[in-house]
This record gives structure tokens, C-alpha cells and sequence, in this order.
């Protein structure tokens, strides 16, 4: 009679080990990882056509004119605007152009402790439960793990009006 116990009660462990051994290898590693140490500098806008475009050049932001298309039709323009995003806290804070331009930056891909700002879907399934959806966000990756990062895009389907990254902040 014990021994069928036995045998019941590991055929109902396996199972639950198993889902235990899945949610923390997709958990622990955000408890783990190491935190993101620079800030960065966003901008969301309507730079579609004949908008102003900003890029980063020689550490420092710039704004380059681009004329519009001949033929095009002129569509009202939204105004470019300039978001840091502060590491230590996950938040983010509107900044003007003329703050944006004083900020020196490192517009490489990669942050300098090797974290990465990535856009895309990001399902809300939870594992074995499926069906959740899907939402655009923005992302933070490195270290082995992703994570969502509060940043504020205004999507709206009938604009361009895009998620912008300009670089890392090396100094202000």
C-alpha cells in the first residue's frame, strides 16, 4: 500500500516541479540582473514629411531641416517632443530642445553597461495560460532579461508619431 503512494505522490510532484523549474528560469533573472546605470534621451513627433529631424552627431543633439516632397500634399505637423529617461527611478520627464541640446550623448546602440532600448509586442500570456493579447511597448534588454519601461508614446493610428531613440546621456 505505501509504496502505490509513493508513486502517486511523484507522479503530482514531477508536474509542479516542472512549472516551478519554468517560473524561475523566466523570473529570477530580473531579480538578478544588473540595473541599468544611464539615462536616456527620446523624442516622439509627426517627422513623416518635410518635418524637422534631430539626430545625435559628435556627443551632441542636432536638428536638421528637411524640405517636403514636390507634389506632396502639406498635412498639419505635431511638435516634436524631447523625454529623458531616468534609470534609477523608470520614469520619464519632458525636457525642451534647447535642455535636450546641453546633454552630451553617446548614440551608440548599446548602452555603455550593455542594455539595449527595444520597440516591439510583447504578449501578455502567462505561462500555461494563453490569450492575453497583445500591447506595442517599449523595452529595456540586457543582462539576459526584458523588461517594459514606462515611456510616454501617444500612439495614434492615423499620425506618425514615432518613438525616437537619441542616445545615452553621458554627462549634463
Amino acid at each position: 500500500m505505501q509504496k502505490k503512494n509513493i508513486s502517486l505522490w511523484i507522479g503530482f510532484a514531477i508536474p509542479v516541479l516542472m512549472i516551478l523549474f519554468v517560473v524561475a528560469a523566466i523570473y529570477l533573472p530580473r531579480v538578478f540582473a544588473e540595473p541599468l546605470n544611464y539615462d536616456f534621451v527620446y523624442m516622439i513627433g509627426d517627422n513623416y514629411y518635410g518635418g524637422d529631424y534631430y539626430q545625435v552627431q559628435n556627443g551632441t543633439l542636432i536638428k536638421v531641416e528637411q524640405a517636403m516632397p514636390v507634389g506632396s500634399v502639406p498635412t498639419p505637423k505635431l511638435q516634436s517632443q524631447f523625454f529623458i529617461y531616468d534609470a534609477q527611478t523608470n520614469t520619464t520627464k519632458e525636457i525642451s530642445f534647447d535642455d535636450a541640446v546641453k546633454l552630451k550623448f553617446d548614440s551608440s546602440y548599446e548602452s555603455p553597461d550593455g542594455f539595449q532600448v527595444q520597440q516591439g509586442n510583447y504578449s501578455g500570456d502567462f505561462f500555461p495560460f494563453f490569450g492575453g493579447g497583445y500591447n506595442n511597448g517599449i523595452y529595456l534588454e540586457g543582462g539576459g532579461v526584458s523588461r517594459k519601461i514606462n515611456v510616454n508614446v501617444a500612439r495614434d493610428p492615423y499620425r506618425n508619431q514615432n518613438f525616437q531613440f537619441l542616445g545615452w546621456v553621458m554627462s549634463q
